[in-house]
C-alpha cells in the first residue's frame, strides 16, 4: 500500500521529466545550428528582414514611420507593424543587434514544443505518442533554422500553437475561459500574420456549427468569441481608415494583393511595395548570378553558380511561360517536399530557388513526408470516429492550402501550418496504435478461449 502514492507521484512526474528533456534538446540543437545560420552583421539583412528591423527601428524611436532609403515610409503601409513591434521589444531589452530577436525565436521555439507536447497529451492520453511526435517535430531544421533570422515564421508558429493548446483546452477540458483566451490569441496570431485571417473565420464558422450541433450549447459560447475578435482587431482597421481615408483590409499592400489575385476588392493608388515582393518577370541570366552569389558561404556561391547553366536559365523559362493552369500549379508546390533542380517561385512569380541540399532533403523525406501518410489516416479515423477537434484541425489545413492556391505560395508559407499537420498526424498514429492493441488483446482472448475449451474437453 506504501507503494501507490510513489507510484502516483511518479507517474504526474513523467510528463514533466519528457518535457526537460525536449526543451535541453531543443536549446542543444539551435546551439548546433547557430554555428551555421547566425551572423552578428545587421547590414546583410535583405528583404522581409531588412523591412522589419527599419519598422522595429521606427516603432523603437517611437515613430509612426521608417525609413527606406531616404524616404518616410508609414509603419502600417507594407505590413502589419505587430511582428516589428515584437523586434522592437527584443531591440529595446538587449540592444540593437540581430541576436536579441534570435534569442526571442529560440525561446518561442522551446515554447512550441512543450505546446505541441500538451496538446498531443490532451488529444491522445498517451505521453509516448505526444513525446514521439513533440521530438520528432525540434528536428524539422526548414523552420527551426528561421530562429536565425528576423522573419515572422517562427513566431507565428509559436502564436498558432498556443491558440490551437488552448483550445483544446477548451474542447476537451470544457472551460469557457479557454475559448476566450483561444480566441484573443488566434486574433493576435492575425494581426501578425494577416494570412491566418482566412483561418480565423474557419474558427468561427466551426464555433457556430458547434453551437447548432450541441443541444445544450450557449449562444454565448459563439457571440463572446466574435466580439473578442472585433475588439482585437477593429482597432487598426480603424487606425489604418484614418491614415489612408477608406477602408483597407490590414495594409495597401495585402489590399493590392487580394484586388489583383482574387478580384473581390478594388485596387487602392497607393504605393504599397506589392510589386516588390515578387520579380512578375524574369531575370536576365546575368542578374539570377549575381543573386546566386549573395548566398551563405563562398563554396555553396560557386556550387550553384556553376550548376545555373544558361541552358537550364533557357528551360525555366519555357517552363514558366507554359503554365496550363496556375492554381495546379501552386498546388503541386504545396506538396513538394524539395527541388531537384532549380525553380522560379511560381507561377508569375520569377525569384530562383536553388535545388535542395542533401539535409533538407533528408528530412523532408524522414520528416514531412511521413507526417503528410499519416495525417491521411488521422483524417480517416476521425472522419470515421467523428472527432470533431480534428475535423476541425484538418479545416484548418485544407483552408491554410487553399489559401496559397488561390493567391500566393512561397515554400516558407508551408512551415507555419506544420503544427496542424503534426496534431492529425499524432492522432492517425494514436488510433492506429488502439487499434493495433485492440487487435493483439482480440486474438490472445481467442488464443486463450481455444486453449481452455481444449483442456476442458481433454479432462472430460
Amino acid at each position: 500500500m506504501s507503494n501507490q502514492p510513489k507510484k502516483a507521484k511518479l507517474k504526474k512526474m513523467i510528463p514533466v521529466i519528457l518535457a526537460v528533456i525536449l526543451i535541453i534538446t531543443c536549446i542543444l540543437l539551435n546551439m548546433v545550428m547557430s554555428k551555421r545560420y547566425y551572423s552578428e552583421k545587421t547590414g546583410q539583412l535583405i528583404g522581409d528582414q531588412a523591412l522589419y528591423h527599419s519598422i522595429a527601428l521606427g516603432i523603437l524611436n517611437s515613430h509612426s514611420y521608417y525609413l527606406s532609403g531616404n524616404q518616410k515610409v508609414d509603419i502600417g503601409q507594407a505590413v502589419s507593424p505587430f511582428y516589428p513591434a515584437l523586434v522592437a521589444v527584443a531591440y529595446y531589452i538587449g540592444g540593437v543587434n540581430v541576436k536579441n530577436p534570435y534569442i526571442l525565436n529560440v525561446f518561442f521555439n522551446c515554447l512550441t514544443i512543450i505546446l505541441i507536447f500538451l496538446t498531443i497529451k490532451l488529444i491522445t492520453q498517451n505521453n509516448l505518442t505526444s513525446f514521439l511526435f513533440s521530438f520528432i517535430f525540434i528536428f524539422y531544421y526548414p523552420l527551426w533554422s528561421m530562429n536565425f533570422s528576423i522573419m515572422m515564421e517562427v513566431t507565428t508558429v509559436f502564436c498558432l500553437s498556443l491558440t490551437i493548446y488552448l483550445f483544446t483546452k477548451y474542447c476537451y477540458d470544457k472551460k469557457i475561459k479557454y475559448l476566450y483566451f483561444s480566441t484573443a490569441a488566434f486574433s493576435i496570431l492575425c494581426l501578425i500574420n494577416n494570412r491566418f485571417t482566412v483561418l480565423l473565420i474557419v474558427f468561427i464558422a466551426f464555433l457556430l456549427f458547434y453551437v447548432l450541433l450541441n443541444k445544450n450549447g450557449s449562444l454565448k459560447t459563439f457571440i463572446m468569441p466574435v466580439l473578442i475578435v472585433i475588439f482585437t482587431i477593429s482597432p487598426w482597421f480603424i487606425r489604418q481608415y484614418i491614415v489612408y481615408d477608406q477602408f483597407i483590409v490590414f495594409t495597401p499592400l495585402w489590399n493590392n494583393v487580394l484586388a489583383e489575385k482574387i478580384g473581390l476588392i478594388e485596387r487602392i493608388n497607393i504605393p504599397s511595395g506589392a510589386d516588390d515582393k515578387a520579380s512578375e518577370k524574369p531575370l536576365k541570366y546575368e542578374e539570377y548570378i549575381e543573386d546566386l552569389k549573395s548566398y551563405n558561404t563562398a563554396d555553396i556561391q560557386q556550387t550553384r553558380i556553376s550548376a545555373f547553366t544558361l541552358e537550364k536559365y533557357k528551360k525555366l523559362i519555357y517552363k514558366s511561360s507554359n503554365y496550363e493552369n496556375i492554381y495546379m500549379a501552386r498546388l503541386k508546390k504545396y506538396f513538394t517536399l524539395y527541388y531537384k533542380d532549380f525553380q522560379f517561385v511560381g507561377p508569375k512569380d520569377y525569384r530562383l530557388v536553388a535545388p535542395s541540399s542533401m539535409p533538407y532533403k533528408m528530412v523532408q523525406i524522414l520528416i514531412l513526408l511521413p507526417l503528410f501518410l499519416l495525417s491521411l489516416l488521422g483524417i480517416f479515423m476521425a472522419l470515421k470516429n467523428r472527432e470533431l477537434f480534428i475535423l476541425f484541425m484538418i479545416a484548418l489545413f485544407f483552408s491554410h492550402v487553399l489559401l496559397h492556391v488561390l493567391v500566393h505560395y512561397i515554400d516558407r508559407y508551408r512551415l507555419t501550418i506544420i503544427p496542424v499537420l503534426l496534431i492529425i498526424a499524432a492522432y492517425g498514429f494514436s488510433e492506429a496504435l488502439k487499434m493495433l492493441k485492440k487487435s493483439i488483446f482480440s486474438k490472445k482472448s481467442k488464443i486463450k478461449y481455444i486453449f481452455d475449451l481444449s483442456n476442458k474437453s481433454i479432462t472430460k
